[in-house]
């Protein structure tokens, strides 16, 4: 099956979870100095599923973001170089020079934005108790009655029952 995204878009993502995964070797006493581009690009293709799923949640998580007005705000960011500096034994401002000079900061604040936005559908959900063979619902259960409607058919609908559409 092709991706409907961007190659650039899923490499991104490949060289972040290698970046990570390499990160997680070295801390675990494996030693990556000579291994060099070729075992990266290896790495990147053993990944590619993981990448396009990361991409797939990442855009996801942006548009509900837009959608939802979610933002990120420079006390945000702050709060977030202060915790990586902590936990680096490094200074705020020397770190946050670091990630503006190599533009890593961008990197930082659209992580922040899809946590945020995760946080935001989290707070949103509404936890049942129930079998989940349960919750499904076939077309003939259905009755020819649309099971998926849009916001705004669902903001129309409960109008012309005479209350308010959800989350107003």
């Amino acid at each position: 099956m092709s991706s409907r995204f961007a190659p650039s878009l899923i490499d991104r993502h490949a060289e972040n979870i290698v970046m990570r995964v390499k990160a997680q070797l070295m801390m675990a006493g494996i030693d990556l100095e000579g291994a060099g581009r070729d075992y990266d690009e290896a790495m990147k293709k053993e990944v590619h599923a993981e990448a396009e799923e990361a991409a797939r949640a990442s855009v996801l998580l942006r548009a509900i973001a837009e959608r939802e007005g979610v933002q990120v705000d420079a006390g945000d960011v702050q709060k977030r170089l202060v915790e990586l500096a902590n936990s680096r034994g490094e200074n705020v401002n020397k770190l946050r020079t670091e990630l503006e000079s190599s533009g890593r900061i961008e990197g930082l604040r659209a992580q922040l934005l899809e946590e945020k936005a995760l946080d935001w559908l989290l707070a949103q959900a509404k936890i049942v108790d129930e079998d989940p063979e349960s919750l499904i619902i076939t077309p003939d259960q259905a009755g020819g009655q649309r099971l998926v409607l849009t916001p705004e058919e669902v903001a129309a609908e409960a109008r012309a029952k005479g209350g308010e559409p959800p989350g107003k």
